[in-house]
């Protein structure tokens, strides 16, 4: 089972991610104020939570996904810190769901699950191949 925190202001999409990752039986789901550094897997923060966290010792940002309402948010800031994932507040929780399998996969090891194919419709199947989640 793989772990997945989120710590978004934006209530209601947290919650319609965190129902979207519990249905497939493979993750666990931590809504949060803060990310703990002690649990691993995906964590998924907001930019107010994540300029907080930028000078945080410790923490992996190659296992964050930004969750953001701008367009560009100091994406290179973010890139030399190591995120490599971001869902705009625009995406849809779908969407968003995608893209933290998609950084679990690229974690490897215990936090990447194989996604089951028939669970999703094409236009996951091509957004998952544009990740290069599946071939």
């Amino acid at each position: 089972m793989s772990n997945v925190q989120i710590a978004i202001t934006n209530s209601d999409y947290a919650e319609a991610l965190r129902d979207l990752l519990t249905a497939d039986g493979q993750h666990q789901v931590h809504l949060v104020d803060y990310p703990s550094p002690a649990i691993d897997g995906v964590v998924v923060i907001d930019e107010n939570i994540l300029s907080r966290m930028t000078s945080w010792v410790g923490f992996d940002f190659d296992r964050s996904v930004v969750f953001t309402r701008k367009v560009a948010v100091g994406v290179n800031r973010l890139w030399d810190a190591g995120v490599r994932h971001m869902i705009h507040a625009d995406q849809p929780p779908q969407v968003g769901r995608l893209v933290v399998l998609g950084a679990e996969r690229r974690l490897g090891g215990s936090a990447a699950i194989e996604p089951e194919l028939s669970m999703f419709d094409e236009t996951d199947r091509l957004f998952l191949r544009s990740l290069r989640i599946i071939d």
